[in-house]
């Protein structure tokens, strides 16, 4: 018996071990933004629900003020003096976490000295109601941003998912199978669709490879004439929207291409 079956066999045992070790690769996703989640609180019930009840809250003028406090860090105020008598106050938020209050003076090089002053702020997070609406919040040293963990496969996946989506929203505004940004490519003849050009024979195009104007993409078979179709644009096929060997339609969609 011939070994190459099982050399074909260990082959593809290999390549596909090492495929399924990529995919299964963590990537750390950012869920939802800090920007996104404080503007996404409109209402008092709206932050409640997100932070509970508040550390504080005080009467401004007609307004409220909340407050949630998130624990401490420390603030840096340095005051730099040169020897030609100019100065500079520069502060920043360091975000070290059990520092102790200092003061203290080191010298410049022989320029002049700087004077740190460490001082201890609370992490905190307010709101500014108008009646029980949001209408402006703060945050110091607080980030909210949201993580989510999933494999590199599943990212491809929801890549193209969220990719399609987008697709299909940017034609519908536009109210056109072709957009601004993608072009639909239609079969001009009904037939049968061919993604490759012979039997065994690798596809003319495959989804997310990049094609310039004039590219083949397919080939229609009517009556025994083979007619290719080419793309009229320089672009990346995003989906490819027939079977190979499947039956088509004049008019049918048969590619869609994001202009490059």
């Amino acid at each position: 018996m011939s070994p190459y079956p099982f050399i074909l066999i260990i082959g593809y045992l290999i390549v596909k071990y090492f495929i399924d070790k990529e995919n299964s690769k963590p990537v750390t996703l950012v869920e939802k933004s800090h920007n996104d989640i404080l503007s996404s609180l409109k209402t008092k019930d709206d932050v409640i629900k997100y932070f509970g009840i508040p550390d504080s809250k005080k009467e401004l003028n007609g307004y409220e003020e909340w407050i949630f406090l998130k624990g401490k860090t420390i603030k840096s105020n340095s005051t730099t003096e040169s020897s030609e008598g100019y100065s500079a106050i520069g502060g920043a938020y360091l975000g070290i976490k059990n520092m102790p209050i200092a003061a203290g003076t080191i010298q410049n090089h022989g320029l002049g000295h700087t004077n740190y002053e460490m001082e201890e702020v609370s992490k905190h997070i307010k709101f500014i109601f108008q009646g029980d609406e949001v209408i402006k919040n703060e945050s110091v040293g607080v980030d909210l941003t949201s993580y989510r963990t999933i494999t590199t496969g599943e990212w491809e996946k929801e890549k193209k998912s969220l990719r399609s989506h987008y697709m299909k929203v940017e034609m519908e505004n536009n109210n056109s199978s072709i957009g601004n940004k993608y072009t639909t490519i239609k079969s001009p003849i009904n037939g049968t669709f061919y993604r490759q050009p012979g039997p065994n024979k690798h596809n003319f195009v495959n989804e997310e490879d990049l094609v310039s104007s004039g590219k083949v993409l397919c080939t229609i078979e009517n009556t025994g004439l083979f007619y290719e179709i080419t793309s009229p644009i320089n672009g990346q096929i995003v989906n490819i929207l027939a079977k190979h060997a499947s039956k088509v339609e004049y008019d049918q969609p048969l590619f869609i291409i994001e202009k490059l």
